[in-house]
């Protein structure tokens, strides 16, 4: 968490997404302890809003993951982190991420959007780093 105290992130706070077919599962409740963990980790971004707490705000996306068709609102922490690792990518219908409320920071990482804006933020907080937002339908990120 360099960006935020400077501390190593934990396992305890941290949600992987990674669409591996034979381990990851978008099913799962956010009760069940292995859910988002390394060795089960969620297959998209759907299912995402369930696992974010106070005390699990960090999500590492690996690969290539589907958008969440939902809306960012602060849900969680004083502020989510979203960091990508081995070839970080994100894709989706409707806006790769969306936000009207909270605070997001966003690294290392590209999203795309077939039918809609890469970023839509109407509201809150967005830090990016080393983001890339390409092949989006209407615009790359839009501020509203």
């Amino acid at each position: 968490m360099a960006h935020q105290d400077g501390r190593c992130a934990t396992v305890a706070e941290t949600i992987y997404v990674q669409n591996q077919t034979s381990l990851c599962s978008d099913s799962a409740p956010a009760a069940d302890a292995g859910a988002g963990t390394v060795g089960k980790p969620i297959c998209s971004m759907q299912p995402l809003l369930t696992f974010l707490s106070s005390t699990r705000d960090l999500v590492v996306i690996r690969g290539s993951v589907s958008g969440g068709t939902w809306t960012f609102t602060g849900q969680g922490a004083a502020q989510t982190s979203i960091i990508g690792e081995q070839t970080p990518f994100v894709a989706g219908a409707s806006a790769a991420f969306s936000m009207s409320a909270g605070s997001i920071y966003i690294r290392d990482l590209e999203l795309s959007s077939s039918g809609s804006a890469g970023i839509s933020a109407t509201g809150g907080t967005l830090r990016l780093e080393h983001v890339t937002v390409d092949n989006c339908k209407q615009g790359g990120v839009l501020l509203n």
